[in-house]
């Protein structure tokens, strides 16, 4: 018999490959898989390498004591490493424990409450200053000018020490760069990189340094940026979950302000930072003070794809200088296809701005808008008769008020089937659906899902994506077995009801609920915990079609997403999903 340790080891023909076909080969990998992989033999371990440490996603908890695996690939021998182009620093969502699961380890459910109270709350400083000391040890194993994108996405502040360690040792290859909280004890605006393509700072602050870090920043990278995100994210969130009016006058005053400032210290600068994106994203601004200048920025909107609006002030002034392009060409909006807005609390002036201005634009392929705080029901048809033959995403939901108690229905919609009817008349190439149904109507009738919605849903041959945006009203006394059924039910009967008659295996995702405003970026700490809210946030359902149940009567659902979206992170393969698709 021979002995294998006296074989002359051959490597796999696959390690010869070059390295963009073993990506290839490994692409549709979960990230699981590939681990499972590299441990299989040498040669596989060599070729899963590179995919496998491309992206580093590094998931830590809000609350955490130990982050072995961050201490594992810290002290490893850096291999992996010399692949990795991106690094991204996330949060993880545990598991939540439910009253059911309480009771059995006698705890209150006010016990339970302080708990996940705690789970989801802003770390400690401590936690900040012991994760940025682990991330700058990374930084430094990883090799010189190799990182292309950079991405601090948790609730732990990015410090100077780690943004500057950064910049210096990615000077030259950097040029992707998002962060959604920085530093508020110290001023962190002396930390700046040049060559920037993608700018996010989502999360500006009201302290010493203000905006100034995000000012100086866009300044700096102003000739070669493509991608911009600016405002004040989790600042509107927190007063979205309190119920209280957003501070939108300060935050664009000061932004202002800043922006001026930095332009100040250039001896030889103009007046206004000129800039040409392809795609641009504000939160919290004034974007009727954009437009007009007076926040020293002169941007050629006539040049952007893809335009994001959130909780922005001036809108009413903005859209009817965009919808009367006369006094600018830089106002015609001639190479937008992806538009997304969500308003709060608007008046009829401003739903007439907007009808408006969405009939002035042609072209649009994903149309996403969210209206929180209002009574007026809008028909969407003569929107649709314009965009709905190039549409392929189309997020609509109007509510009456907050989504922070989800035992309530807050959705509005004209009519039993909303805008359900005139979607499908006009819109048969969308790819992704996103609205509410009236659930009263639908539980009227044995029949009425079936025959009516079914009807219309399979009208949009080509979809692979349905996100109903509100479930029944509930309230606290289910058990969390029977509501897990009773969702999941749910999601079932419609994927029946869509691929009944359909010869295509095209319809992939449902998705039930949505997400609270902004969980998607910043974690869910910023409203309290129910078990009503806990289980009903946001579910994603997988159609399995390869593995049919036992009986082969019934298409098995894979739960992607249970909770906030974050939890999707290594489950779901379309994460970019959860933040185009599902704004809360």
């Amino acid at each position: 018999m021979t002995d294998l340790r006296t074989v002359e080891s051959v490597p796999s023909p696959l390690v010869r490959l070059p390295p963009e076909l073993q990506l290839n080969v490994f692409e549709n990998l979960s990230r699981h898989h590939l681990n499972r992989l590299s441990q299989t033999c040498k040669a596989l371990h060599a070729a899963v390498l590179p995919r496998l440490y491309t992206r580093v996603i590094i998931c830590v908890p809000q609350r955490w004591s130990r982050l072995e695996s961050l201490e594992s690939l810290i002290s490893s021998n850096g291999d992996g490493l010399k692949h990795t182009t991106e690094l991204v620093i996330t949060v993880q969502q545990d598991p939540l424990r439910d009253s059911q699961q309480g009771s059995e380890d006698n705890r209150t459910q006010a016990e339970l409450l302080e708990e996940r109270n705690l789970q989801f709350g802003l770390p400690q400083n401590s936690a900040s200053n012991a994760l940025n000391a682990f991330i700058r040890l990374l930084i430094v194993k990883l090799p010189r000018d190799k990182l292309d994108a950079f991405t601090w996405e948790h609730g732990c502040e990015l410090d100077v020490s780690t943004a500057n360690l950064l910049f210096e040792r990615q000077k030259n290859s950097l040029v992707e760069f998002s962060c959604n909280r920085y530093c508020s004890s110290c001023d962190i605006s002396g930390s700046v990189i040049h060559g920037l393509v993608d700018l996010s700072i989502e999360s500006m602050n009201f302290d010493k340094c203000g905006s100034l870090w995000a000012a100086r920043l866009l300044v700096e990278n102003a000739m070669t940026l493509d991608h911009l995100n600016l405002g004040y994210t989790t600042r509107i969130a927190y007063d979205y979950a309190h119920d209280r009016p957003s501070r939108h006058d300060k935050m664009s005053t000061l932004f202002a302000t800043n922006v001026k400032k930095v332009l100040s210290d250039y001896s030889d600068s103009e007046p206004l930072l000129h800039l040409s994106l392809q795609s641009l994203y504000l939160s919290g601004l004034d974007l009727g003070s954009v437009i007009q200048g007076e926040m020293a920025l002169d941007i050629d909107f006539n040049k952007i794809v893809e335009l994001r609006l959130e909780s922005c002030s001036g809108l009413n002034e903005a859209l009817y200088l965009f919808t009367d392009k006369a006094d600018s060409p830089k106002l015609a909006l001639g190479a937008l296809r992806d538009l997304y807005l969500r308003l709060d609390g608007p008046d009829a002036d401003l739903i007439n701005s907007l009808d408006c201005f969405l009939e002035s634009v042609r072209g649009l392929t994903d149309l996403q808008v969210l209206i929180d705080k209002t009574s007026n029901v809008h028909m969407i048809e003569s929107i649709l008769k314009i965009h709905g033959r190039t549409l392929t995403t189309l997020v609509w939901e109007e509510r009456r008020g907050r989504r922070t108690q989800l035992d309530d229905c807050t959705s509005i919609f004209p009519g039993k089937l909303g805008n359900l009817s005139a979607i499908s008349q006009h819109c048969p190439f969308l790819k992704v659906l996103g609205i509410p149904l009236d659930w009263e109507a639908i539980s009227a009738s044995d029949k009425y899902h079936e025959t009516v919605i079914g009807r219309y849903l399979r009208r949009m041959p080509n979809l692979e994506v349905l996100s109903i945006r509100n479930l029944p009203e509930l309230k606290g006394g289910i058990s969390t077995l029977l509501m897990d059924y009773f969702v999941q039910s749910v999601a079932a009967m419609f994927v029946n009801v869509v691929n009944k008659k359909r010869k295509s295996a095209s319809f992939e995702f449902i998705a039930l609920g949505a997400p609270l405003h902004r969980d998607v970026n910043i974690g869910t700490h910023h409203v309290a915990h129910t078990p009503v809210s806990d289980l009903v946030r946001f579910r994603v359902y997988k159609v399995d079609y390869k593995h049919p149940s036992p009986s082969g009567l019934s298409i098995v659902l894979s739960e992607v997403v249970n909770g906030a979206a974050l939890s999707a992170e290594e489950t779901f393969p379309h994460e970019h999903l959860l933040e185009d698709y599902w704004l809360g």
